[in-house]
């Protein structure tokens, strides 16, 4: 299980915990099926406002919970696990290329279906591999 590192000196680092928590829940599925060793998944709050998230080394992914413009306002949630779920294809593909994309709808899609079949309601929280049947 990755790590969880929220921005604890921002405003609400309770609520931003429960965040990434939620998002290595809809995760984890993916994460295990993929094989991907992610590492640790932070929050983080860049000074460029556009930049949404980053995957470091294939180990750590860094996404942005909050709006640029106000540091207690928490983006969508819809927002944040898009942007998650295009940090997880960069574990495969590093360019933006067509093949990068068509990656993500697939990933997004399979990360959609994991909660739909309630896949991701196995997943307590501290063991990725107990959330998916071997097999």
């Amino acid at each position: 299980m990755a790590a969880i590192k929220e921005l604890k000196t921002m405003p609400n680092s309770e609520e931003a915990r429960r965040i990434l928590e939620r998002l290595m829940k809809h995760c984890a599925p993916a994460i295990k099926r993929h094989k991907w060793n992610l590492v640790e998944l932070k929050e983080f709050y860049p000074r460029s406002q556009g930049l949404l998230g980053v995957n470091v080394n294939r180990r750590t992914i860094c996404v942005r919970l909050r709006s640029p413009f106000n540091k207690e306002t928490f983006r969508e949630w819809h927002e944040i696990l898009g942007v998650m779920v295009h940090e997880l294809t960069h574990m495969e593909i590093s360019k933006h290329s067509s093949e990068f994309y068509t990656k993500m709808d697939e990933l997004y899609t399979e990360v959609e279906s994991d909660e739909a079949s309630g896949l991701i309601n196995r997943f307590d929280g501290t063991n990725v591999n107990a959330c998916i049947p071997s097999g």
